[in-house]
Parts: structure tokens; sequence; C-alpha cells
């Protein structure tokens, strides 16, 4: 519908023998009449589209995973057999496990798509243009950058034009954002280099090979912040642990202090 930005993601079940089970599909959209008078229209399209991209993403990839490992737990059941979640506990312990493993799935999967894709053809097409748009021009520069290259050295299309070879595809299916200890720099570079323009909302009026690297692009920054909030989260339990750590600490401590004392008044007055 006008003004409304949707987005469907649609996962084939199966049971172990292969045969088809359903499809589960999720639907979430995101509508401009909620717009409060603070915020523009483009505003809100914006959040929207990245809150749907990104939070949609998570979970859907997550939960996905969990009910096809269920349905194949299931179909080996007999009667009277207990489910593989049954409590909240048990399926929020599997969400938690399985979103360990979403950046690697994620990763994979981006691999797997780009492998399909014949990279000659589109840089052959690329470099057919005599200049590029401003929009065209960022996001190369800011696949170029992902990929180690200074973005500062990169500015014009003459730049960038001669960096556009066959070995991209290589580089782009070798890149690996699950480490972002090696590559933290790059991805501020790339945020100086894209800040002014709102990747989600160029894909519309792309040609075809920039569509495909503007989609490699956000995967990118997606499953980055899913690494980030990941190692964000550990940090925080860590601290949450040893911050329990020590009150447990501090508490035998004043336990045993609390029972010396005592030892202490009883045998003063044994004494007396």
């Amino acid at each position: 519908k006008e003004g409304e930005e949707i987005r469907c993601f649609k996962l084939g079940l199966r049971w172990l023998d292969s045969s088809p089970l359903g499809v589960l599909e999720v639907v979430a959209s995101g509508s401009s009449r909620l717009v409060t008078s603070s915020h523009s229209v483009q505003e809100y399209e914006q959040a929207t589209r990245k809150f749907l991209r990104e939070i949609m993403l998570k979970y859907f990839h997550t939960i996905g995973a969990i009910v096809q490992e269920a349905i194949a737990t299931i179909d080996q059941l007999m009667v009277g057999d207990v489910g593989p979640y049954p409590t909240v506990e048990s399926f929020e312990a599997a969400f938690a496990k399985q979103r360990l493993a979403l950046p690697q799935q994620l990763r994979s999967e981006m691999t797997a798509h780009l492998s399909e894709t014949d990279m000659t053809s589109i840089t052959a097409e690329l470099k057919s243009y005599s200049d590029a748009t401003p929009e065209v021009l960022c996001i190369l520069v800011g696949v170029l950058t992902l990929l180690g290259h200074d973005h500062r050295i990169i500015r014009t299309w003459s730049d960038v034009k001669p960096l556009l070879k066959g070995n991209l595809l290589n580089a782009m299916l070798a890149f690996d954002c699950t480490d972002p200890a090696s590559i933290k720099h790059r991805w501020s570079a790339l945020y100086r280099v894209t800040k002014d323009v709102e990747l989600d909302a160029t894909s519309v009026h792309m040609p075809a090979p920039m569509k495909m690297m503007l989609k490699w692009l956000l995967a990118q920054q997606i499953t980055f912040g899913v690494v980030l909030a990941i190692e964000r989260e550990k940090e925080d339990l860590a601290r949450g642990a040893s911050t329990e750590a020590r009150q447990d600490h501090r508490a035998r401590v004043r336990l045993d202090q609390e029972t010396i004392n005592g030892a202490r008044q009883g045998f003063l007055q044994r004494r007396q």
C-alpha cells in the first residue's frame, strides 16, 4: 500500500525425510500514518525500514532455525514423549544458544548467494559508465572501504573504476565481518563515507549491478550489528557475573564475621 513499508520472510519447513511440512511466513509492516508531529514522513519511513530490516531479520533467522530443529525432534517422538521445548525457559535457552550462531549463519547465506553472482558481467557493466551518480559512487566507495581500501584516496569515479576488477568477487567472499576486532576501523571509515546517504532508500532506482552491491553492503552492516550486540551482551553478562561474585563474596565475609562474633560471644559467656 502507498505510504507503507512491508517486509515478508518465508521459510520452507520439512520433515526428516525432506517431505514438505509447510511454510513459516512472517509479514511485518509499518505505516507512515503513525508519524508524530516531531518526525517527518521520510524520517519515520527510514526508521521503519531499518527496524524491519535488522530486528525482524535477526529474530526470523534465529527462531526459524529453532522451529526446524524442533520439527526434526518431533518427527522422531512417540506418543507420550515430551516435546523439545516443554517450558518457556527451555525455549529461551535454545533461543540464546541459537542466537550466538546467527553471525556465522548470516555470513554463510551471504557467501552462498554471492558465489552464484556473475561478477565479471557486473564489473563490466559498471566500468561502462562514463560517470557515476553520488549514490552509486557512495555505495562503491563503501564496498571498497570495507574490503580494505583507503576511502581518502578513492573519492571520484576515475579513482573507483580501476578497482572494479575480476578479483573483486574473491575479496567480497573472503571478507569476514564476524571478527570485529580486526576490522573495526573499517566500519568507522564506512560510516564517514555513507553517513549522508540513506542506503535503504536508494535501492529503488538503482541499476541491477548496484542493487547487488548495495545488498551486500547492507547485509554486512546487519551482520556486524548482530556481532556487536552479542559482544555487548557477553560483556554485560561478564560484568553482571563479576558483580554477583563480589556480592556473594561480601555476603560470605559478613556471614563468616557474624559466625566468628557469635562464637566469641559464646566463649565469653562461658568464661563468665
